[in-house]
This record gives structure tokens, sequence and C-alpha cells, in this order.
């Protein structure tokens, strides 16, 4: 019996894994798909449009139509589960069912109810976790359950959910998904609410651990206890600027049942206090109302207007009303030195579109100059060698110079080739032992002075060896005048010899091979050049012997 109970649940395990291999999407309990069709094995049943395993569908009252000729059912299919309770079975996992090949509930079926769905068994994870993914989406990775969350204000990642579990050692910890947040609270996590600004509600309400964070009431109060409260005040001057005190509360104007309230000579308009004594004309006794205030000539001129309007009157009349200005026709409505520019009133003597300026001047910025260092529409309005910037300013070509300071002849030094302003106004090149010229704004070495090399590849320095007389580079860089057994001399960028080390002698008249010579030890020049030792007698610290 047991055997054969081991064997009834290693195939329900295998199958399992293939079933996990396919399309989950199909397996029982899961939804058909939009034909109809389940896996082989498997039915729809369609009162629920999930599929179950074949013959567990029983078809009471049954009826003939009479039209078709046959079968029909009138009733919706039932579901009889076609297994009975194990009666030998020990519940695991608490008797709740998971995917993990075992009959945790005993029901006689093994992962029937968390299968291979959302939830999803697999060896690892490629699938992106994001604040967009599903709560739902989750893997099972060698029995261990993995969610897509965000823990603690952290970034999304695939967590195991009992690294995320809720006791008393994460109190107040929070746990997002999708935009959904779960605080902990102690042992369990609080129903889960909709992420949203902080609020002053004893909430965390955008979920990141802190309750009633940052600036979430007004600048004249504070969050207590889950709500914005003020100090009481007893006066305007108690309230920050632009409220008034209203029943010992600082708080914005209403309306024109407020204007006692602001004070003497102003009223409330726009929930603000501001100067005036009218709201509309019926509160003047004599005149309109214009900008709050009580005139009886208004709008008489353009002042009486919003600054970038014009007070237009017909002709004959003293009062007019105050309009938007239409072009260059209404630039005297808008008074001395401003004009009317895309409807609006703005500080200006010309058009550009119609630069009306006296002979020799142009229009820019809305004003006539003369051209010159800071009037300029084109580099045609500049001097020689400038262009016109951005600003409307003349300004130098690149590698040219102002170098005089006078804007009548322009930039007028090449700053590319000359030795004087090389790169720059008054930038000379001065490079030691050389003969030196401008490249593009930079110095470089023309030629060397006789006697003298740049063997170090560094303009900088000009030509820095004097090949006359250096042992190193003794008539030209890297040749060394270091002779062998002599101490050597660079003259007039020759290499000789200065003298013979102790011992030794020249005796060839060759410099290249320095002084060749131990006259302490040849027998052929024994303590100088020629004197050689009659045989048999050799030559012992320079003598015969």
């Amino acid at each position: 019996m047991k055997k054969a109970l081991c064997l009834l649940c290693s195939f329900l395990f295998v199958m399992l894994v293939i079933y996990c291999s396919v399309d989950y999407s199909l397996l029982e309990n899961k939804r058909c798909d939009s034909e109809g069709k389940c896996l082989s094995g498997y039915i729809c049943d369609r009162a629920t449009m999930t599929c179950i395993k074949e013959g567990s569908l029983i078809h009471p009252d049954a009826s003939t139509s009479e039209d078709a000729g046959e079968d029909t059912l009138d009733v919706k299919d039932v579901y009889v589960p076609d297994v009975e309770q194990d009666v030998g079975c020990i519940p695991t996992n608490n008797g709740k069912e998971i995917c993990d090949g075992i009959d945790n509930d005993c029901d006689g079926r093994t992962d029937e109810d968390y299968v291979c769905g959302s939830c999803e068994l697999a060896s690892s994870i490629s699938e992106p976790c994001n604040e967009s993914t599903n709560c739902d989406r989750c893997f099972i990775i060698n029995g261990e359950r993995y969610s897509c969350v965000s823990f603690n204000g952290g970034d999304f990642s695939w967590m195991r959910e009992s690294d995320i579990e809720c006791d008393s050692s994460k109190s107040g910890k929070v746990v997002r998904c999708e935009n959904i947040c779960r605080v902990c609270d102690g042992t369990k996590y609080n129903d889960p609410f909709i992420i949203n600004n902080e609020a002053c509600d004893g909430k965390d309400n955008n979920c990141n651990g802190l309750i009633d964070e940052g600036d979430i009431c007004g600048s004249d109060e504070i969050c207590v206890n889950g709500k914005c409260v003020t100090k009481p005040c007893f006066g305007n001057e108690d309230c920050p600027t632009g409220k008034i005190c209203k029943n010992q509360n600082c708080t914005i104007c209403t309306d024109v049942t407020d204007d006692k309230l602001c004070g003497s000579g102003k009223i409330c308009v726009n929930n603000s206090c501001i100067e005036g004594d009218c709201h509309q004309n019926s509160d003047c006794q004599n005149g309109i109302c214009v900008s709050n205030k009580c005139c009886t000539s208004c709008c008489a001129k353009k002042e009486d207007c919003p600054s970038e309007m014009v007070c237009k009157k017909d002709i004959g009349k003293s009062i007019g009303t105050c309009e938007t200005c239409i072009d260059f026709v209404d630039d005297w409505l808008c008074g001395l030195g401003y004009i009317c520019e895309n409807k609006k009133c703005i500080k200006g003597t010309c058009h550009p579109s119609r630069p009306i300026c006296l002979p020799g001047m142009i229009c820019v910025n809305y004003n006539c100059c003369t051209p010159g260092p800071n009037c300029c529409n084109n580099d045609s309005d500049c001097k020689a060698n400038m262009i016109c910037n951005a600003a409307h300013s003349c300004e130098c070509k690149t590698l040219f110079g102002d170098c005089d300071n006078k804007y009548d002849n322009g930039c007028e030094k090449d700053l590319s080739s000359d030795v004087n302003n090389c790169g720059t106004c008054g930038q000379k090149c001065v490079l030691p032992n050389a003969n030196q010229k401008c490249v593009s704004g930079i110095c470089e070495i023309e030629s060397c002075k006789p006697g003298f090399r740049d063997c170090n590849n560094n303009k900088s320095d000009g030509c820095e060896i004097n090949i006359t007389n250096d042992l190193l580079n003794c008539g030209d860089c890297n040749v060394q005048c270091l002779l062998d057994n002599a101490d050597s001399i660079c003259s007039n960028s020759e290499c000789k010899i200065k003298a013979c080390k102790p011992g030794f002698a020249d005796c060839n008249g060759k410099v290249e091979d320095g002084c060749e010579i131990n006259v302490m030890t040849d027998s052929d020049n024994c303590g100088d050049c020629g004197k050689r030792c009659p045989e048999p007698k050799a030559c012992l610290n320079g003598t015969c012997k």
C-alpha cells in the first residue's frame, strides 16, 4: 500500500512539473482560453470558465430539445471533486495548499488551489521588478515564494516573503507593491491603502515609513495628532503677511464681509487685503470703481489703466475704457517712451518690424541707436573683423583682437600669426635660443639659433641645449661624449679627450675609443705608449720585470 502511495505521489509530482512547464493559463482551476479549450485531461466548466478534470462535471435535470432533437442542459454544470479526503494524510503548511508537489490540506488533491498561475515555479527570475509590476505576480524557487515589493522605502526588487513578514521587529516598517502601501503593526500588516501625497491625518500617506512629515500645513500652522492647528491671534499684527486675524485664527480674507477685518483703507479682493475702497460701481457715491478705487473721471488717462493696457476714449469724451492696445497705431496711447508691441505697452521708441529711426540709426531692442559696440543687428553693423552677438553687441571674430582699444578700426590684430600678439593681445612669443613663430594663436619654434637644439620637444623652453659643450648632446641631440677610461670634453660640438684616467693612455690617437691602453699591464706599452718589454720580461705596474 505504501509503495503504491509513493508511486502515486511521484506520478502527481511529475505531472505537476510537466504542467508548470507549459501554458499555465490552461491548467486546472485556471481560465479556459477564448475558444473554451483546456489542456488534455481537462475540460472547461463554462459556468465559471475554468479548467477542471474530465469526469468532474455532473448534469442534473437534463432535458431534451424538441427543436434540435438532441440532449441539452437547462442548468449550469456543477463541479464535484473526484477524489475523497485522504484519511491517513498529515496536513502540512498549517493545512494551506501551496505549490510544492504535496497535498498540504489533505483533500486528496495536490497543488489544486495554488499552481503555476500568477505565482510561477521557476529556477530563477528573469522578469523586471518595478512599481508597475502586478502585486499578484510571484515566483516560487526551491519552495520559497518571491514577490515584487519596495520594503521600507527602498528600491523595488524581488524579495522572499519570509523576509518581509510582519513581526514585532518590523513594527512601523512599510511594504509597497504597485501603488498600494501596507504598514506593519506589531505582528500583522494593516489594511492596504493607495499611496498619496503626505497629509496631516496621522497616516503614512506617501509610504515612506514616516507619519505626517514635511510642510503639510499652512505657513502659520503645524500638524498635531493628525490635525493642522494654528496659534490663536488677537490682531492682524499677530499673523503672517497676507492674512487676517478672524475668530482668533490667522486666515485669508474671504470676501466683502471681511473688509473691516482688513483694516482702515483696505478691502478684501481675491482673498487678499489690498488698498481700496470699492468692489463695484455701486460702492461709489460718485463715478465708477476703477482698480478698486472710486474715481469720478475714469479712465481719463493711461495711468488709470493696467500698465499693459491703454485708455481709449470716444471722440469728444473725457472718460474712456481700459483696453488692449492693437499695434503701432496705439503707440501714442501707451505714453511717452512706450510703444505697443504684441498687444502690450512696453518701453521703447521703435518697432523692429517698422524701424522708423533717424538717418544713420537702427532699431535694436525696441530702441533707436547708432551702430556701435553695443548697437547692432547684423555683422555689417560692426567694424572690421567683428561680429554681432546675441546681445546685439559687436565682438571680435575668433583669433582677431582689438589690441589698441579703438573701435573705429575694428579688431585690427590677427592673433593667429602675430608673434607680438599670439592668441591674445600683448602675448609675445619669447622662446629661449630660438627663432619663433605664431601658428593658430600658439607660439612655435621656427628654428633654433646656431649651436642650440630643442632636444626635449618642449616648445615652452625653446632650444634648451647648447650642443657645442653638452657632454650628453655633443654636436646634436642625444649624441653622448663619454669616452672610455678618459675625462671627456665637448668643445665646439666635438667630443675630445681632456685627460686619460691614471694607468691608461691613448696610444692610437683615435678619440672614439678613448684611452684604450692599460700602460700598467701592456708589455708593448709598459708605462707609456711604445715602451715594449724585452722577452722574457713582463709589464707589472707599468714596469718591465
